[in-house]
């Protein structure tokens, strides 16, 4: 075989997804590994052939994954302290995130509970809720609570928790100055006071010789952390398509490779002790920026091709990338689920296989405009995928930018290193990368007066990325059309059986859908039937300077591919129901928004209008007897405010709207309170099938009386963190006793109810899959999925041996 760590290495990422999903136990997995191992000895001895032995070698690396990731899962010692109070000592190493003091990272090394003291040596997260800071190398001594990070609890949206995991940090604690003893200070090791040295002085240096914005900006792209810049400054870069110069990688470690490649050279050092020098200053840089998992895979596939020259072997490209991948993954394999990682070895894959392709289409600018072409064609879908946004002016401004990130680079490590011998030239440097700092912040400042810059779009699906990559392989010839020809019918057979499968359930698809999602302290409702798409309410804030309608609401749309809403539904003007709607206006299309009442006081209402007009969105008054119509058996029925005019409370004023879904009846109640559930008792007579819990589970609502009328079988409360003791534990309690199957969105996560001929309701928030369950609930899936990746490798044995491409990437 050609490149051997490609396939290795993708069979070792299928084994971390596979096993990351499903639940499979250490002792099963030891069991498959010994079995395949014995298999292997006695094939050896009856001389295996070399197609059974890569099968059996690759079976293997796919059981090694599975117990790889089942020990980076488990290996919290921590954990264990989970929710209880306890004594932890250790040392601050170092911020989460660069300049950020109120998250600190510290490496434990003792824990005392009930008196008892273990050794530990682990990373606890800090949450600093004090002004106070403390200094890397502090050894402290902490009494708090120990915390594990909250689960994702909505489909498809940042996982802070494996963000962390990535890290590998699986607890947090939140810290007061008062429960906070500090030991000793300065306690770092020889090495960590050489790192923490260089980096106070050198942001002395760039501090003392450019202006604060400059300082920041140059902070952020030499140690690849876009927390030294303002939040507005971050906003420009991200606008234009253009963050990823803050985040070292190969561009970076190529800069600085030829730099000092180039100033040992002047000095005359011969080829292989150059290249040996300059491997150890790039490997002491990854070092100082904490060794991020982009940096890692381009150091190791620096080193390699260095190396092999040093050696005179051949280099492959392709297999090096392959090789650094699996080399990062065995040492941590929750990195495939890092974007930054990810990202990283998209671009690297895209350069390799489409930069020779584009320089033969577009000979032209040959040495900048093919890579970036290649690199944005590349991470095109993956960047849709995650961020929901095309960067319209992306490859244009990358033109113009990378030559002046690239000179900035240059000049920032010259002084640096000019700094310990001539004071006067790092002076005279300093003019030339203000100036060139100058010049890429106008750039920035222009471009981002364009008033279309970006265009939101919702998430592709794994098919439209799986289409795209094939339609770039078939444009820019990378695998030979002969070869593509032969597992054509295997391909044809495959979408044909997909796409008619997709097509009979599209057109017998009358179920309707609801997503009550967790939105904290504050409600928001997605409902969907019949290629119609609506929202109740859009929340609010969880807590200062998080805005839910952006983080949340918006994400989980687009996640969900629905960027046109029929209508929105604000039951009332409260923050925790209004103010997640106004981050959607302009975002996606909205048909209508249906009110109950207005009110000019407030200035989110005013907010709402100003931007609703803005977008051309007609605001719709609704009271009882309204009816908003979709068909005869999906449409909402008006039973509350009685007018429009406030004369009631705004919780009183809520919308509550009784959904007719497919024969099921589901009431929408808002935020209304006793007053208003005795007069909906008075008029109406009726069981109902799933009650939406007024006011998030509020003593003041849900009464026994309103409960005895409408005997709900479910009742969903939408509920976070708060001081105002919601849900009430009376109010949970009458509930249970009328045999009403309850769902609360901070325990549950996102709610999911379906309705076509029954009723179910599932919760985000569940138990680990186990690998029976998935088979059967998947099967359809599991052998489509099976189809493809059987025509998946006899292209890729095909692609492996083809002449054309075997020596197309090595040099």
């Amino acid at each position: 075989m050609k490149r051997p760590f490609v396939l290795i290495c993708m069979i070792f990422i299928l084994g971390v997804y596979t096993f990351y999903s499903i639940t499979v136990d250490l002792l099963t997995l030891y069991i498959l590994i010994s079995i395949v191992i014995l298999i292997i000895i006695s094939k050896l001895v009856l001389n295996i052939s070399k197609i059974s032995g890569y099968v059996l070698i690759l079976f293997l690396m796919f059981i090694l994954s599975g117990i790889v990731v089942n020990y980076n899962l488990n290996m919290s010692e921590l954990y264990k302290f989970k929710d209880q109070e306890v004594l932890i000592q250790g040392i601050i190493k170092n911020n989460l995130k660069g300049n950020d003091t109120s998250k600190l990272v510290l490496n434990a090394s003792k824990v005392i509970f009930n008196n008892k003291e273990y050794k530990i040596n682990e990373k606890v997260l800090l949450i600093c809720l004090n002004e106070k800071g403390y200094k890397l190398g502090d050894e402290v001594v902490i009494k708090g609570y120990i915390n594990v990070p909250k689960k994702n609890s909505n489909p498809g949206l940042f996982n802070y928790r494996l963000f962390l995991y990535t890290k590998k940090i699986f607890t947090i604690m939140n810290v007061k100055n008062y429960n906070v003893k500090i030991i000793e200070e300065g306690k770092l090791n020889y090495l960590e006071k050489i790192v923490y040295s260089f980096k106070k002085r050198t942001f002395k240096l760039f501090d003392n010789l450019l202006n604060q914005k400059f300082s920041s900006i140059i902070k952020a792209i030499i140690l690849g952390d876009s927390s030294y810049l303002e939040l507005s400054k971050l906003k420009e870069f991200r606008s234009l398509g253009i963050a990823h110069v803050l985040a070292v990688s190969g561009l970076h470690i190529g800069i600085i490779y030829g730099l000092f490649f180039f100033l040992f050279r002047i000095l005359r050092i011969k080829n292989k002790i150059n290249i040996i020098i300059t491997l150890i200053i790039l490997w002491f840089y990854g070092l100082i920026i904490g060794f991020p998992a982009s940096v890692l895979r381009a150091l190791v596939m620096f080193s390699i091709l260095m190396l092999s020259k040093v050696i005179h072997s051949r280099y492959d490209a392709l297999n090096g990338l392959f090789f650094s991948c699996l080399i990062l993954l065995i040492y941590n394999p929750l990195w495939l689920f890092s974007i930054g990682f990810q990202l990283s070895f998209i671009a690297t894959l895209s350069l390799i296989l489409l930069n020779k392709p584009i320089k033969e289409k577009i000979p032209i600018y040959k040495n900048i405009l093919p890579p970036i072409l290649s690199v944005q064609i590349g991470l095109m879908p993956i960047m849709m995928f995650h961020f929901n946004e095309i960067f319209i002016l992306s490859i244009f401004v990358n033109i113009i930018v990378i030559p002046i990130i690239s000179l900035v680079v240059v000049l920032s490590f010259l002084i640096i290193i000019l700094s310990y011998m001539n004071f006067n030239l790092v002076i005279l440097l300093s003019y030339v990368l203000k100036g060139s700092l100058y010049i890429l912040s106008n750039i920035i400042y222009v471009f981002n007066y364009i008033p279309i810059k970006n265009v939101t779009i919702y998430s592709p699906s794994i098919e439209d990325i799986f289409f795209y990559y094939l339609s770039v392989i078939i444009i820019f010839n990378i695998i030979d059309m002969n070869i593509f020809i032969s597992v054509k019918k295997f391909l044809f057979i495959y979408f044909s059986i997909a796409i008619g499968l997709l097509f009979i359930i599209s057109i017998n698809n009358k179920d309707i859908e609801m997503n009550f999602l967790d939105v904290g302290q504050g409600d928001s409702i997605v409902i969907k039937g019949y290629n119609k798409a609506f929202l109740i309410d859009g929340g609010g804030s969880l807590f200062k300077n998080y805005k839910v309608g952006e983080k949340i609401v918006l994400p989980y749309l687009l996640k969900t591919r629905t960027n046109k809403l029929e209508g929105i539904f604000i039951t009332h003007l409260d923050a925790d129901h209004l103010s997640g709607i106004i981050s959607l206006l302009g975002k996606v299309k909205i048909k209508n928004i249906f009110i109950s009442y207005e009110d000019y006081e407030n200035s989110l209402y005013v907010d709402l209008l100003k931007k609703a007009k803005k977008y051309n969105i007609p605001v719709v008054f609704l009271n009882k007897g309204d009816k908003v119509y979709i068909n005869n058996k999906f449409y909402f029925n008006v039973l509350n405010p009685l007018s429009n005019i406030k004369t009631y409370k705004d919780n009183d004023m809520s919308l509550v709207l009784l959904l007719e879904a497919n024969d099921k009846k589901i009431l929408l109640t808002g935020d209304i309170e006793g007053s208003i559930e005795k007069i909906l008792v008075d008029e109406n007579s009726y069981k109902i099938d799933l009650l939406k819990i007024a006011h998030h589970g509020s003593n003041t609502s849900t009464t026994k009386g309103f409960i005895e009328s409408f005997r709900p079988d479910y009742g969903i409360i939408s509920v976070g963190k708060n001081n105002y003791g919601h849900p009430s534990k009376e109010i949970l309690e009458r509930l249970n006793k009328n045999n009403i199957r309850v769902y609360r969105t901070d325990k549950d996560g996102m709610i999911t109810g379906k309705i076509n001929e029954n009723l179910t309701i599932s919760n985000y928030i569940k138990a680990p899959l186990l690998l029976r369950d998935i088979i059967s609930n998947n099967i359809i899936n599991i052998i489509l999925s099976f189809i493809l990746i059987f025509c998946f490798f006899v292209l890729f044995k095909k692609y492996m041996y083809n002449e054309k491409i075997t020596s197309k990437y090595k040099r």
